[in-house]
């Protein structure tokens, strides 16, 4: 008797074991971020129009990882990774087995089980699609915007309360997150700071951004770097362009203190890329009566004290918070 008791229980546990070997399930993991709300966060800057369903994992270390897809074998998954976006492929997205067991229901109703017993260090869920976010309340990030701009450039967030603060005693390492929304058409930046459900509007600038028949950057992008009374590196169509139009042989390395250095008291680079060329930058201006026209070949000019003020206020709030944590729109 305890040995077909035992012959049945070894007979069992091949069957299982057998079973789980036969449905692994890989993914591409895009990136990590420290909290779910920046993976929820990264996921729509990054993933805008999902072609496969899209999850944020909470791995063993505590890291909310992006989930992207989800494939019978490697091969699969390694020939969609192929397939991404330029810019997804600059975070080095890779390939990998998912260890937790999970039921998740997918777009086309089909139940995909994970191998394993879920561990209960480890916490899945589906990332809200983008359906779901258009469906909750549509908050415009510059409430003066033109008609144009609002179908275009808004932030969907949920009900909050918003308020206006100083951003000169409103310390920045109050807040998760920071919004710089740039309209070309009227030539305003606005900046929001955000905490939980609460919306903080910091400030608003007058700006000059490109000329009309220039080509500009547009969409959603983020900040590189912040410097302070920076050091100006023309590129070679700049140091032409001075050569050609103005007669002015500018240096290829031009100090703080030059009268030449348009970058003013500071410079703040921008991700946005036209044409393969991430060259865009907020900046300050030698000539500050420019301001609140479409003067620069891109860029978004400032006054310098605004500017200076600015690149310091986004400099702190980096310091604890990341460069990751502020989103530029230019419409």
């Amino acid at each position: 008797m305890i040995k077909k008791v035992l012959y049945w229980f070894i007979f069992i546990k091949l069957i299982l074991v057998s079973v789980v070997a036969d449905t692994n399930i890989y993914t591409v993991f895009v990136c990590s971020d420290k909290t779910y709300k920046q993976a929820f966060f990264d996921k729509n800057r990054y993933i805008k129009k999902a072609e496969k369903d899209v999850y944020i994992i909470r791995s063993e270390a505590g890291l909310y990882r992006i989930a992207y897809g989800t494939f019978e074998n490697i091969s699969e998954a390694e020939a969609f990774k192929k397939n991404l976006s330029d810019e997804l492929k600059k975070l080095k997205p890779y390939v990998e087995k998912l260890t937790a067991g999970y039921l998740a229901q997918t777009k086309n109703g089909k139940v995909v089980k994970f191998p394993l017993k879920l561990d209960e260090s480890i916490h899945i869920e589906k990332a809200p699609s983008d359906e779901y976010i258009s469906n909750q309340k549509q908050l415009d990030i510059d409430e003066n915007s033109t008609s144009k701009s609002e179908n275009k450039s808004v932030v969907f967030e949920q009900t909050m309360q918003i308020s206006t603060v100083d951003m000169n005693t409103y310390s920045p390492k109050n807040l998760d997150r920071i919004v710089i929304y740039i309209n070309s058409t009227n030539n305003f930046m606005t900046v929001n700071g955000y905490k939980n459900q609460q919306k903080f509007k910091l400030n608003k600038y007058k700006v000059s951004t490109a000329k009309p028949d220039v080509k500009k950057p547009e969409g959603k992008g983020g900040i590189s770097s912040i410097s302070l009374h920076p050091i100006w590196y023309p590129t070679a169509e700049t140091l032409d362009y001075f050569k050609k139009v103005r007669n002015i042989e500018l240096p290829k390395v031009i100090s703080p203190e030059s009268p030449y250095n348009y970058m003013g008291s500071a410079k703040i680079s921008l991700t946005h890329s036209v044409d393969g060329r991430q060259t865009y930058r907020i900046h300050g201006t030698i000539n500050e009566k420019t301001i609140g026209k479409h003067e620069s070949a891109g860029c978004i000019r400032m006054k310098n004290n605004d500017v200076l003020a600015l690149a310091k206020y986004l400099k702190e709030f980096a310091s604890t918070r990341g460069m990751k944590q502020i989103l530029v729109v230019m419409d």
